[in-house]
């Protein structure tokens, strides 16, 4: 079911309009980013209503992405089926300003990761441009969803992703899977919130 409803709603989000004007900035004050950094975010739009639907009926966040170092600047290394559909980089401060954003909440490591080889590791994947998994399969590296995406570059940046909870999920034409969703990663013990934006819906 989830395959199916992201492919219509990328289609139908893709015709939809975009608010104009961006949210404001995080302060310095509020956040410093570093790598590591796992931003989860929470869309009111179809495409994060499915993403939701999909994960369980308490889930918040239907989108991450990971904050990574590239020229000694702060970036975000993500998994998304619009754009390329691949793998890729994007700007940290449109990534934290999307209007479409309802909630974010950026988690850090509770303890140090091996920035260079998630750098690395992230600039492999992005380079290779390693398409968009729409089967959620997480048996299989040669095609990545957003929160599948995570997991890897923080296993290998040393962190213990096994604290993750695993959902079981049906898709289409494959059956059950068992996979991690973007709000596994807002209860694992190894990470600790640094951030939260909440916008109130009128």
């Amino acid at each position: 079911m989830l395959a199916a409803a992201l492919l219509g709603a990328v289609i139908a989000s893709g015709a939809a309009e975009r608010p104009a004007a961006p949210l404001p900035a995080i302060s310095p004050h509020e956040w410093v980013p570093q790598p590591g950094d796992v931003i989860l975010t929470a869309a009111d739009d179809l495409l994060g209503a499915n993403i939701r639907s999909a994960s369980g009926s308490d889930a918040v966040y239907s989108h991450i992405g990971l904050v990574v170092l590239r020229d000694g600047a702060p970036a975000v290394i993500e998994a998304t089926p619009f754009g390329s559909g691949r793998v890729g980089f994007a700007d940290l401060d449109a990534f934290t300003r999307n209007p479409e954003t309802s909630e974010l909440l950026v988690l850090r490591p509770g303890t140090p990761i091996d920035a260079r080889r998630l750098a690395a590791e992230a600039e492999r994947l992005a380079a290779t441009g390693v398409p968009f998994d729409y089967d959620f399969d997480m048996a299989d590296e040669s095609e990545l969803y957003c929160a599948e995406l995570a997991y890897r570059l923080l296993a290998i940046a040393g962190v213990a992703v096994g604290s993750l909870q695993w959902t079981d999920m049906y898709i289409p034409l494959h059956g059950e899977r068992r996979l991690v969703t973007p709000d596994a990663f807002a209860h694992s013990a190894a990470l600790q919130p640094v951030f939260r934006r909440q916008l109130s819906r009128s």
